[in-house]
């Protein structure tokens, strides 16, 4: 089990909204965000919003408005746009270039240091 917030029931940030007496388009006219924006943000439609630094911004700016002291919009935001459980990153190890020559020298019976092509017999 993950340590996640709950999810916030949507409809809740508008009566939320309209029990504090506040109107979107107040919300809009302090904040200078769309109403559309606003609307999608209540319904937790995250991605008709513009996306980025501007989408966060909007959020924290909303959840400022309607009185989230306990950030619990953002926290939800953060959740839904976050993968639940990323698979590690797991990367081959590379052999490098010069590795394979010094490995190619051995088998070769080369000593290192010397140009091992000008070694080989010719046939």
């Amino acid at each position: 089990m993950t340590g996640r917030p709950l999810q916030p029931a949507f409809q809740d940030w508008a009566a939320w909204r309209q029990a504090r007496g506040i109107s979107l388009r107040e919300i809009a006219d302090t904040t200078k965000i769309g109403l559309r924006y606003l609307e999608h943000i209540e319904r937790g439609a995250f991605d008709k919003l513009p996306g980025g630094a501007y989408t966060e911004g909007f959020i924290r700016q909303y959840a400022r408005a309607v009185g989230d002291t306990g950030n619990i919009l953002w926290e939800y935001y953060r959740w839904s746009v976050t993968p639940a459980e990323a698979p590690p990153a797991v990367r081959k190890p590379e052999t490098p270039p010069w590795r394979l020559g010094q490995m190619l020298r051995s088998l070769l019976g080369i000593a290192p240091g010397r140009r091992w092509i000008s070694e080989l017999p010719h046939l």
